[in-house]
């Protein structure tokens, strides 16, 4: 078990095990780990791709970006995806029941220690 993987279990014990899998990747596109059992090779780029112009979008109100974490549901599963420092992208897959925006708080915790392994 890696140390971002033991960051994640720690999440998954916080919230009762809702989490069904995560991915890592680095800001310009590359993953770096991925627990989500079909991983599209693109998904990476993706990631980076959405916090990406998620981050233009706040800037071109002319406000700060401090962070950004994105929301995305759907019938399937719920997606967290968030920054984790100044080189990394953290994506958490949740059941679609599962009020994902609960774990904000709890995915900033294990995002400041990924960002620890990884800047």
């Amino acid at each position: 078990m890696t140390k971002i993987d033991k960051l994640i279990a720690y999440l998954s014990e916080k919230k009762h095990k809702l989490v069904q899998g995560y991915a890592v990747a680095r800001k310009d596109g590359i993953l770096i780990h991925s627990t989500l059992r079909e991983t599209d090779p693109h998904l990476a780029a993706v990631m980076a791709a959405i916090i990406g112009s998620s981050e233009t979008f706040i800037q071109s109100t002319g406000a700060h970006v401090k962070n950004v974490t994105v929301l995305i549901e759907s019938t399937e599963i719920n997606v967290l995806m968030t920054g984790t420092g100044k080189s990394a992208l953290l994506a958490v897959v949740t059941k679609p029941d599962v009020e994902t925006y609960t774990l904000i708080p709890y995915v900033r915790e294990v995002c400041g220690g990924i960002a620890k392994i990884l800047d």
